[in-house]
């Protein structure tokens, strides 16, 4: 434990910041914990106690805690140590711990999490400093009992990740030349994968009706007005600034005939119409009548969309972002696992992609990595911190 703690940042503040915040983020991180009974049956093998002193009801609380978090028994050493961290066999030494626990979590929630250890027992924090850079963390805790132990924690990350603790909701868009092959394709994965259909696309019905059969989620995706002109050639009909209330609620309930069995609702460009207040209530509220939900391409810094869709109860979400066209399939990998590190951080991230030939192999040999790293395929469905219906 040092003694000079002069490049680490006292951590009593993000504790307290943290506990008022939990109720916010335990909807995203919370997870049924490991059964630690069955855990705390190995502490006895790692418990290394020769000094015949009985260890404190508080350590086992600890030991679960840590367990809670999915930290691996190898992955925290006990050493019997001096209040100085050093090591000693002596009765009156503190116990000393080294705990690796895995990424997925902030830090800052894990410490929270470990100080509640102490409640009910005589036990309390009496130093806590955070390296926030090197992700490391000291903690000490005194009891009020002068006979009790210091207990002394040192806590780094580990390789491992949280099993399924992020999410990472994938979106295949389905344009108007994506071929029914392909479409095919993606839909026989078997992993929680969401396809988002232009209204105009050929057989958009059948592609939504196989998109069910497979399990997957829908997303109709309603192309409102950009900034610049709408290339030549595009079927769909487009949600206008200039249109009427009729014209706007007839291209949306026509997209619902077209699109059966939809969960939610994105926008196709919409640079213009996205940042209209009497556009955004129009279809906002025949989304709102439809149960669905609506996931915003951001295509504008004043989009009212955020604003609106809380307003009026409507769950609401927005992609990570997107990857382009015309990539290889190792490349399209990488950026998976770019946008899987998002998850990891922010516990979840929905990203788009372009239906082709790489982006399906890429998927496919990027599978086993998603496990081994605990990231949770989802539907954007899955993904609301808060369902607001």
């Amino acid at each position: 434990m040092p003694s000079s703690k002069k490049l680490l940042r006292p951590c009593f503040k993000a504790i307290f910041f943290v506990a008022i915040l939990a109720a916010v983020t335990l909807p995203v991180y919370a997870k049924k914990p490991a059964s630690s009974d069955s855990l705390s049956k190995l502490l006895p093998k790692l418990e290394k106690n020769t000094t015949g002193r009985k260890d404190p009801a508080v350590l086992k609380a600890i030991y679960d805690k840590l367990y809670e978090i999915e930290t691996r028994p190898a992955d925290i050493t006990r050493l019997i140590c001096d209040s100085s961290g050093r090591t000693s066999e002596s009765r009156d030494s503190a116990i000393c711990l080294s705990a690796r626990v895995p990424k997925g979590r902030p830090l800052e929630w894990i410490i929270w999490n470990i100080t509640q250890a102490t409640n009910g027992t005589t036990y309390s924090v009496s130093d806590c400093s955070f390296d926030e850079h090197k992700q490391l963390c000291y903690m000490t805790f005194t009891s009020s009992e002068k006979t009790d132990p210091q207990i002394n924690i040192n806590i780094s990350r580990s390789n491992k990740y949280l099993n399924g603790s992020a999410k990472l909701a994938i979106v295949g868009e389905i344009r108007e030349d994506t071929s029914y092959q392909i479409i095919v394709e993606f839909l026989s994965i078997k992993e929680n994968l969401s396809i988002m259909i232009v209204p105009g696309k050929k057989q958009s019905t059948l592609i939504a009706q196989l998109a069910e059969q497979y399990h997957k989620e829908i997303i109709i995706a309603l192309p409102m007005e950009p900034d610049s002109k709408i290339f030549s050639g595009f079927s769909s009909p487009v949600i206008m600034v200039h249109y009427s209330k009729d014209m706007i609620r007839s291209i949306i309930l026509q997209a619902e005939k077209n699109i059966p069995l939809f969960s939610g609702f994105s926008n196709l460009w919409g640079e213009r119409a996205i940042t209209d207040s009497r556009i955004m209530n129009i279809v906002l509220n025949e989304i709102k009548k439809s149960h669905g939900y609506f996931l915003e391409m951001k295509t504008a810094k004043n989009s009212l969309a955020p604003e609106l869709t809380g307003s009026m109860g409507i769950s609401y979400e927005e992609f990570s972002g997107s990857i382009t066209d015309n990539l290889k399939p190792a490349d399209i990998a990488k950026q998976l696992k770019a946008y899987s590190a998002i998850a990891q951080t922010n516990g979840i991230a929905i990203v788009a992609v372009p239906l082709n030939k790489p982006l399906i192999q890429a998927i496919k040999t990027t599978l086993p990595w998603f496990r081994q790293n605990g990231i949770n395929l989802v539907f954007p469905s899955q993904t609301f911190k808060i369902d607001k219906k």
